[in-house]
């Protein structure tokens, strides 16, 4: 619990600075606050057990019609000027 706070103050402090130094903004402490506790919340139910404390597994299987083989599952994008890339891929045995 204290790492999520860690995290979320760090997280936040830093896009404030960098606010004030690359766009001369400033927040308010209420909007920072507001902003480190929200993520605080985030965080806590994004990583917490369910309600009964039982991680439940859950499978997932992308199926091309029954097709027996070896499939590639890419993504890329592209961002910004200058323009920054990135991609990724899988190969994954049905």
């Amino acid at each position: 619990m204290l790492a999520f706070w860690f995290s979320a103050g760090a997280w936040w402090s830093w896009r404030h600075r960098n606010l004030m130094c690359l766009n001369n903004e400033t927040w308010s402490i209420n909007c920072l606050s507001f902003n480190i506790m929200n993520t605080v919340d985030v965080l806590k139910s994004s990583f917490s057990p369910h309600a009964n404390g039982v991680l439940d597994d859950q499978y997932t299987k992308w199926n091309n019609n029954n097709f027996e083989g070896v499939i590639l599952n890419i993504d890329g994008s592209c961002h910004g000027s200058p323009i920054r890339t990135g991609f990724g891929g899988i190969l994954r045995n049905i």
